[in-house]
């Protein structure tokens, strides 16, 4: 099944690796990519994602100093819901932690996800840990057929 047929018209779950990729290329998942970027421009996919994702994507920049790529990544981040971290979402992202291995960004992005009502987690991190109800979608396992 290719990824358009997944993701179509549903709200999903975009974890910081997706903007990466999109902001930065992959050629390894350039028809994905092309894909998901039809999909977002189509609005035919409702994407989600924390705001801490600012705190993941900017350091690269600010550490070169880059003012222009951090302004164009928050510029391409607004175009976005970006849920912000609230005390409940933080809660649910602790007791995720002590019941699974992930790590804190990890479970806060999977708590997110289910404070935003997605059904889909979009990732290349095969660490991450969903849910029942909560369907992880691994990029490097997805297929298009172009």
């Amino acid at each position: 099944m290719g990824l358009k047929n997944v993701l179509q018209h549903k709200e999903v779950y975009f974890d910081t690796n997706i903007f990466i990729y999109l902001l930065e290329g992959n050629k390894d998942f350039e028809t994905q990519l092309l894909e998901i970027q039809a999909l977002v421009e189509n609005d035919e996919v409702s994407v989600f994602s924390s705001d801490l994702v600012y705190t993941e994507l900017l350091p690269p920049h600010a550490k070169q100093g880059n003012i222009k790529r951090i302004e164009c990544t928050i510029e391409f981040l607004s175009t976005f819901n970006l849920i912000t971290a609230t005390k409940e979402i933080l809660i649910h992202a602790g007791i995720l932690r002590g019941k699974t291995t992930m790590k804190t960004p990890d479970a806060i992005h999977v708590a997110t996800a289910i404070a935003s009502n997605c059904k889909i987690f979009l990732t290349n991190d095969k660490d991450i840990l969903t849910p029942k109800g909560l369907k992880k979608v691994l990029l490097s396992e997805t297929f298009c057929k172009g």
